[in-house]
């Protein structure tokens, strides 16, 4: 009797290691892309020739694997140099599309998220995918970003949950 108590109690313990979250993000995931037919490519060229907004499934993967999808963007205006300041404003949701919240996301889509662009910055404040993104899209652009949690700000990575961020505004202030 005792022996069939432990096993229970056993068996309804969850394994919450680190490992088993990127197990179950990365399938999520997987069925995500493939629920949505996603076409993803790393081909840039392929991608950035197509005109605003891109389809509806296709994403470009970038090198360090976040995924954009650009649906408003002038190629005529400027992109970000290093050391400019770069403000996005976003509503970030997961891939069943409830939108996250966290200490500061309300603020966000007010104020913008503000970060200084470093290329190749691997900084968790800032995140590597928006880091990504911004060496791809121009003032005043708009785009989705898909952002696995090992590519995102600190928050995400430890929450384990890939985000898919709708970014309304993009702002490049001159320094």
């Amino acid at each position: 009797m005792m022996f069939a108590a432990l096993a229970l109690l056993f068996a309804s313990c969850k394994n919450d290691s680190y490992a088993e979250k990127r197990k179950a993000e990365q399938r999520k995931w997987q069925n995500y892309k493939e629920a949505n037919a996603l076409e993803i490519s790393t081909d840039s060229a392929y991608c950035f020739s197509h005109k605003c907004p891109w389809p509806e499934n296709l994403y470009f993967q970038t090198y360090r694997g976040a995924y954009i999808r650009l649906i408003d963007d002038d190629t005529t205006k400027r992109q970000a140099k290093e050391g400019q300041e770069v403000i996005l404003r976003f509503c970030s949701y997961d891939l069943d599309g409830n939108l996250q919240i966290d200490n500061h996301d309300h603020n966000i889509y007010r104020d913008g998220f503000n970060f200084v662009y470093t290329p190749g910055s691997n900084d968790p404040s800032v995140g590597i995918a928006f880091t990504d993104a911004v060496a791809c899209i121009h003032q005043g652009s708009k785009f989705e970003l898909i952002i696995d949690s090992k590519l995102g700000i600190s928050e995400q990575m430890e929450a384990v949950v890939t985000l898919r961020i709708d970014v309304d505004e993009t702002t490049i202030r001159n320094q």
